[in-house]
């Protein structure tokens, strides 16, 4: 459907803009209009409007639309927004940390709301981010009155970086038969059920 109305819209449309223009005539007036998202990059607007205090929903890595079936089920006095931080160039995601993703975050977020109370939500790996925006927060003297963290594992007092312990996890099965690399993945899982 977005390929579609791309085409016959000649210009691209996002799923963003396909879930806030979800009729035909605001579709028409959103491309008439040539409107651009006056967010930052990082902010998806779910469903912008509102008189309540926001929700910031931290996204899983890479999934744009995972908190719009949310937003049907909520009040719909509660503007909801998804944050998704910047994948960052290869270059650097060796590098870049929890709290460097974090911090871009609560950038984003802060440009929506300037100051708290804040309420965030976090699915999946975005349940970091989240749990890190809230310390973030609270450390710049910021209330936050809401965290949620939704198949979320935290791993408290690790500094490496998350694409670090990727890169060694990948490092260890390197060279092994399939029964070692079996037998490596069943360990760390029960580690993790602990």
């Amino acid at each position: 459907l977005i390929t579609w109305v791309s085409k016959l819209a000649g210009r691209t449309v996002n799923i963003e803009t396909l879930w806030q223009a979800s009729t035909v005539r605001k579709m028409a007036a959103y491309l008439a209009a040539g409107a651009k998202s006056s967010y930052p990059p990082a902010i998806v607007p779910v469903q912008p409007f509102g008189d309540q205090a926001p929700l910031f929903c931290v996204e899983p890595y890479d999934s744009r639309i995972a908190f719009f079936p949310l937003a049907v089920r909520l009040s719909p006095r509660l503007p909801l927004f998804g944050v998704e931080p910047q994948r960052p160039p290869a270059a650097t995601a060796a590098t870049i940390t929890l709290e460097a993703f974090a911090a871009e975050a609560k950038a984003a977020i802060r440009s929506v709301q300037p100051e708290g109370p804040y309420r965030l939500l976090g699915y999946s790996w975005g349940g970091m981010v989240a749990f890190e925006v809230a310390q973030q927060l609270i450390e710049e003297g910021q209330q936050v009155s809401f965290l949620g963290l939704l198949d979320s594992r935290l791993s408290v007092g690790r500094k490496r970086s998350w694409p670090l312990r990727i890169q060694d996890f990948v490092r260890e099965m390197q060279g092994k038969q399939w029964a070692e690399r079996q037998h490596l993945l069943l360990q760390r899982w029960h580690r993790v059920q602990r």
